[in-house]
């Protein structure tokens, strides 16, 4: 669908605004993301929110010939910034857009989460369900699901546990969603 790679490499040979998407505002989203750490150099910062909100804006034009109430992500592996985010969810306070992660947050945000918790030593391992929002996994949780880690257990254990409570968790925090939205009443 959106090859954000191709378009990545493509912006590394220079980024033109004029290329940028019309709606976007670099210091207003710069303003908004918590992505980044103080002391991460301007040039880095501006090239990541710039090249995203392109691929983003190429996302955005297939995803808006939907009539949807929730944007699902199941193996995106992709950070969003705050210009995707705006444009889903339509304003402060109004989670649209729904992300399951390998890890009981807040701990172990990433993309490693069973891996982080295995090499940690933790006994206990999970997934969690949260609305995204502007920082990495810091979304408010909508759901969660724990098991035991075995002392025998290996990653792969963990990771098959972990995908096991996943699909129990995710359906039902769909659902929850779906029951909470009536007909006529604004999200």
């Amino acid at each position: 669908m959106v090859d954000y790679a191709t378009i990545i490499q493509s912006c590394k040979k220079g980024i033109d605004d004029t290329d940028l998407p019309e709606d976007f505002d670099f210091e207003e989203i710069k303003a908004k993301q918590r992505l980044f750490k103080t002391g991460i150099p301007e040039n880095r910062v501006r090239f990541f929110l710039k090249s995203r909100a392109m691929a983003e804006k190429a996302l955005l034009d297939h995803i808006r010939e939907f009539d949807m109430d929730l944007l699902v992500l199941a193996g995106f592996m992709r950070v969003l910034t705050p210009y995707f985010i705006d444009r889903i969810n339509g304003g402060p306070g109004r989670h649209r857009i729904m992300n399951i992660h390998p890890a009981l947050l807040p701990s172990f945000p990433g993309t490693d989460g069973y891996g982080d918790t295995f090499r940690y030593g933790c006994k206990i391992g999970g997934c969690t369900v949260h609305f995204v929002d502007y920082g990495e996994d810091t979304g408010p949780i909508i759901g969660q699901k724990a098991f035991e880690i075995e002392d025998t257990d290996t990653l792969e254990d963990v990771k098959r546990k972990g995908l096991a409570k996943e699909w129990e968790l995710y359906p039902q925090c769909i659902q929850k969603f779906a029951d909470s939205v009536r007909p006529g009443k604004p999200r």
